[in-house]
């Protein structure tokens, strides 16, 4: 436990690449570069697939309330091009979803848009969840924008507080997802 870990589709031995005491989310591109979140606090980390020491690749942004980034993606068309989402649970309003490169992250980010879930890119739409309904915005990654107005794919689509979307799709766009409500983090009141 506490690791990050790998191991073959076939099956097999499973390899340790390095800490992640309370991982939140990872994704993996074709140059063998994972990028993950390795606790509930914090920024996002890069290590190779082969293992070794985990370097911070995000900053987070302090005067936005954000706490910590969580639930990464790459760009299936561009190896080297990252999305992130950042999650501030003490705060209360949409986290924008940024683009950038999983090696200058700090550098290089631009907001797509707000929205209070995980997202994904497949099949030139950023997927994301709203309001409990699961949008597909269309995106153009080679210059990075979203090109046209969101439109919704599957309604009453789970997740929970952590701004974790329960779906995934692949890059020739198989989308699967669990239905469900958001569950929102609760908050303390004083009697």
């Amino acid at each position: 436990m506490g690791k990050l870990k790998k191991v073959q589709l076939a099956g097999g031995r499973r390899s340790r690449l390095c800490d992640a005491p309370a991982g939140r989310g990872g994704t993996w591109n074709r140059d063998n570069v994972i990028v993950f979140t390795p606790s509930t606090s914090g920024e996002l980390q890069r290590v190779s697939s082969a293992g070794g020491a985990p370097v911070t690749v995000s900053a987070l942004d302090t005067t936005y309330g954000e706490t910590n980034h969580r639930w990464p993606a790459f760009c299936p068309t561009a190896a080297t091009s990252c999305l992130r989402a950042p999650s501030a649970p003490a705060v209360r309003h949409p986290n924008p979803h940024a683009s950038g490169s999983a090696r200058s992250i700090p550098k290089d980010t631009a907001t797509l848009l707000q929205v209070e879930s995980s997202s994904a890119l497949a099949s030139g739409h950023l997927l994301f969840i709203r309001e409990g309904t699961l949008m597909a915005q269309p995106f153009d990654p080679s210059v990075q924008r979203l090109t046209a107005d969101a439109f919704p794919v599957a309604e009453t689509v789970g997740g929970e507080g952590s701004r974790y979307g329960s779906f995934s799709v692949s890059d020739n766009g198989t989308l699967l997802y669990a239905r469900g409500v958001i569950s929102t983090s609760s908050r303390l009141i004083w009697f």
